[in-house]
């Protein structure tokens, strides 16, 4: 019996399959009904699908395994580069370079918990404690470790030759061995300096045009922990009356009268520069040690007026700023 197709001409026409007949005759088959039978097996027919070898079967699964498994590696998340930063100061101490060292990266398209992911240790004035969290950074096998200040510096370069290095700051890392020279670093460490000699020159002249006819005054250089003390330290200077200068400007902001130096600001900021060059692939030994290039004059009339102090106008004038 003929059969119409039911298909329509515009779908694509499925290929056809072979068909295998066979007739199925009864063990016990009367005789006589040979007719009956022959006509069974020719209208018998059941469809088989081709025989296949096992190795195009174990091949499919190969394939479909591996397949799945790149898919499952193209949807896991990459992995951020993250960043260790160990200090010896406490962070409230020195909130205002944090944040410049995170505009910094900013800047530079790198966000905190999106694309990096950044580890704060902190000393909390405590420089013993330095070299277990510089430790525990390496541990934490972080991509790059920043340093703020040179102990902090000292402690990391002893527990990692390998992990790259930033430092925010060091006063003279050539002398102290931290690197090779400035323009060539050699090692892992790289980052800026504020080794300028003329500072505490400049400080002291400074303190003798304010104070012309004093004979008692004070010449702070600072360090973490007297950073991270420092309203004591300004407090002490106030109660005994005495001219004090200081060498960042944290201690004019906590009370202080005065203070010539480094912008540190600048230098933290400047810090994530090299953070982005090593990311990008480059060496630190390849990555000149950069030096200061802002100065700040700070003047607090507040703290002059407390211990009678008046300040000279052709002094007055030179200050970056004024705390009134």
């Amino acid at each position: 019996m003929k059969t119409k197709s039911l298909a329509h001409p515009s779908f694509p026409r499925k290929r056809e399959s072979r068909l295998v007949r066979f007739a199925w005759i009864p063990a016990r088959a009367p005789l006589g009904r040979d007719d009956d039978l022959m006509g069974f097996a020719q209208g018998s027919a059941i469809q088989m699908r081709p025989h296949r070898p096992k190795w195009v079967r174990a091949f499919a699964v190969v394939i479909t395994f591996a397949m799945w498994g790149a898919v499952a590696e193209a949807q896991q998340p990459a992995r951020i580069p993250r960043i260790g930063y160990v200090v010896g100061a406490s962070p409230s101490a020195i909130s205002a370079r944090i944040e410049a060292f995170r505009q910094g990266l900013r800047e530079l398209g790198y966000v905190d918990g999106k694309n990096i992911a950044i580890d704060w240790r902190s000393a909390e004035g405590k420089i013993d404690r330095l070299p277990a969290l510089a430790a525990e950074l390496v541990r934490l096998k972080v991509s790059i470790i920043v340093t703020g200040g040179g102990p902090a510096t000292r402690a990391a370069k002893a527990a990692i030759s390998t992990i790259p290095i930033v430092m925010t700051n060091d006063g003279d890392p050539v002398g102290t061995g931290l690197v090779a020279s400035l323009a060539r670093p050699g090692g892992n460490i790289t980052g800026l300096s504020t080794f300028a000699p003329e500072l505490s020159g400049k400080r002291l002249e400074l303190l003798k045009e304010t104070i012309p006819r004093r004979a008692e005054a004070v010449l702070v250089l600072g360090g973490p922990v007297l950073n991270s003390d420092r309203t004591k330290v300004v407090d002490l200077a106030i109660k005994n009356r005495l001219p004090a200068t200081y060498n960042v400007p944290e201690f004019v902001e906590a009370g202080g009268l005065m203070s010539y130096g480094v912008n540190f600001v600048d230098l933290y900021r400047r810090a994530a520069v090299h953070v982005d060059k090593i990311l990008k692939g480059q060496k630190p030994t390849d990555i000149p040690v950069e030096q200061p290039m802002k100065f700040d004059f700070i003047i607090n009339l507040n703290a002059a007026k407390q211990i009678g102090l008046t300040i000279p106008p052709n002094v007055l004038v030179r200050a970056n700023k004024v705390i009134r």
